[in-house]
């Protein structure tokens, strides 16, 4: 059924019993695209619920106040509680709130990275490297390998780099495209040397044949 409103669905979050909190952040973080002006006006008290923690469901509290923060554009906030939200941040989801915010965690990710292979005291946020791992794991179930070694190669995660090599199912054209991105484009001499020895190393898996040919 159609609503017009979400009030009602948040006046839920007035009552005492948790199932229908949990009912009621369920519905609105399925709304919230549509209603978020009318929902925005009640975020201090989705914020409340997160932090209190006798609620169960917190981590569902952070979600529907991140997709807030998004629509509003408060973008830190809206990472910042994208990150508390836990599980209950689909990486899977292809809606542009999760899309976008995929997108900031990897750049995030990617500046602190950058810090740490150059040797500089880094701390990365566990939930933020948590969220990382989460969107390769997505890729590389999902067979989007090239796309997991461009990534590994920006926030510097050679062991997603060789997992992604060794799960392509074309090993000798996996390894002549990582090859020739890393030459063309990997401006880094450190992290180069790094991707060069690893392929050497992925090479001795091919048969003789097909290792001559990608290495020529």
């Amino acid at each position: 059924m159609h609503i017009t409103s979400a009030a009602g669905v948040l006046s839920l979050l007035q009552e005492p019993e948790d199932e229908l909190k949990v009912y009621a952040l369920k519905r609105l973080n399925d709304i919230v695209p549509e209603f978020w002006p009318e929902i925005s006006d009640h975020v201090e008290q989705i914020e409340v619920l997160y932090e209190d923690e006798t609620f169960k469901h917190r981590e569902m509290s952070a979600l529907l106040a991140s997709k807030l923060y998004y629509y509003l554009g408060a973008y830190e906030d809206s990472l910042n509680y994208a990150l508390c939200a836990g599980a209950a941040f689909n990486v899977k989801e292809s809606s542009e709130y999760v899309v976008t915010t995929i997108c900031k965690c990897i750049d995030h990710y990617t500046k602190l990275r950058v810090s740490q292979h150059e040797g500089k005291e880094v701390k990365i946020d566990p939930r933020l490297e948590e969220i990382v791992n989460r969107m390769f794991e997505n890729c590389l179930e999902g067979g989007q390998y090239k796309q997991a070694v461009g990534i590994s190669v920006e926030t510097r995660r050679l062991d997603i780099f060789e997992r992604a090599v060794r799960m392509t199912p074309n090993l000798g054209e996996m390894l002549s495209y990582c090859t020739t991105l890393c030459t063309r484009l990997v401006e880094n001499k450190k992290l180069r040397e790094d991707i060069l020895k690893l392929l050497v190393r992925l090479h001795s898996n091919l048969a003789p044949s097909t290792s001559k040919t990608v290495t020529q």
